[in-house]
């Protein structure tokens, strides 16, 4: 190759790479939003842990829980965010229950985020009361299916938002943990 096309290449390479990273890094940054009890980021609460893993990549750790033989948690530690399938174990085939995010890019679609203040989650779900936890947490119930416990639930701990829950409309057992 000449010297002239390895200097014209070389910007060429150069711009593509900076494209390519600034693209990854715009990814990184934006939000994560989850939507009552409907969406969690690009992912649709009555869809399977393999489509999870589709959306969010491989998981950190995926496990089948003791005594729950059909039960399987999952997480992705790098984006925050846990979530629990059930009805066959850790099969790709398995359905979601719980989604918990815990990571600060996570958000509601009326953009409470984690780390906000109680006082942001009250100008933006007027009405909404909280109940103490055991660990005096206050949970937040800012959506609830009608005669289910699907919804989207926040978990204050010292005035801050540290958690969003999403659970399933599909799915009504309470699950410990």
């Amino acid at each position: 190759m000449s010297g002239v096309a390895v200097r014209t290449l070389l910007p060429l390479v150069g711009l593509t790479l900076a494209l390519a990273v600034s693209g990854q890094a715009a990814m990184v940054r934006s939000p994560l939003v989850m939507q009552a009890d409907s969406r969690v980021a690009g992912f649709r609460t009555h869809e399977s842990l393999g489509r999870a893993i589709d959306v969010f990549g491989r998981p950190a750790s995926l496990h089948a829980l003791p005594g729950y033989q059909r039960a399987c948690d999952v997480s992705w530690p790098r984006i925050g965010l846990a979530m629990r399938f059930f009805a066959g174990g850790c099969t790709e085939r398995s359905m979601f229950v719980r989604a918990t995010a815990t990571g600060d890019r996570w958000q509601t679609i009326r953009r409470l985020r984690i780390g906000d203040p109680v006082a942001r989650l009250r100008s933006l779900y007027p009405g909404v009361q909280p109940t103490r936890e055991k660990d005096g947490d206050l949970r937040w119930q800012l959506f609830r299916r009608e005669r289910s416990t699907a919804g989207l639930t926040a978990i204050s701990s010292h005035d801050r938002i540290s958690e969003l829950i999403v659970s399933a409309a599909i799915f009504t057992v309470r699950f410990g943990g």
